[in-house]
């Protein structure tokens, strides 16, 4: 795994322990691999180089990847490998606003717009806690979604959306409560949110 360099400084493929990225790829080859193909991740870091990395053994069709910070963006992308099935997207925490009554969509909901089902979400940036609603939005039934630092207790209201397959030293591994399971989900959401060109 390459080191990442950022604003001068390297950053080490353990800098979050020496468990992260092989506990993330285990996570990935037991759980999502026999269905993998559409990655969402809130957080680009490592674990984005990671997964760029292992794309074929992952049989990954399309990762999209949301950051909330211009300059660190800025100096990342340039670092990861480079492939036509990523979409990176740089959006601002708050998202653009009209007026008053129309904010527009943000770093947590702009996914929504992506008009898909996800078969992995990772949840390791800003705003977990919205991040986490808008996932259960965008699961099917086998979509597996993986909380990071998730022992903080702010981030356990998470469990009323998401049932425990498994609690890691690093993820919390998660699905979709069975009763939240609604088909067509994306269906339902305002026209405008699918296509905000509409």
């Amino acid at each position: 795994m390459a080191e990442i360099v950022l604003f001068g400084e390297t950053r080490p493929d353990d800098c979050y322990g020496s468990d992260y990225l092989s506990e993330l790829r285990r996570i990935l080859l037991r759980y999502v691999k026999p269905r993998t193909r559409a990655y969402l991740e809130w957080g680009v870091g490592l674990s984005t180089m990671a997964i760029l990395q292992w794309r074929k053994e992952l049989s990954l069709d399309r990762f999209f990847s949301l950051d909330d910070n211009k300059p660190y963006m800025a100096e990342l992308l340039p670092q990861l490998p480079d492939w036509s099935g990523f979409r990176p997207f740089t959006i601002d925490l708050r998202g653009t606003a009209e007026s008053d009554r129309d904010a527009g969509l943000n770093y947590s909901t702009l996914p929504l717009s992506f008009g898909t089902k996800f078969d992995f979400i990772f949840i390791d940036g800003r705003r977990r806690m919205e991040c986490a609603f808008v996932a259960s939005l965008l699961c099917h039934r086998h979509t597996i979604v993986v909380l990071h630092d998730y022992r903080r207790t702010r981030y356990q209201p998470i469990l009323t959306l998401f049932k425990i397959v498994e609690d890691g030293p690093q993820f919390r591994v998660m699905r979709l409560r069975n009763n939240l399971l609604i088909p067509n989900r994306l269906r339902n959401l305002p026209r405008r949110l699918m296509d905000p060109a509409a």
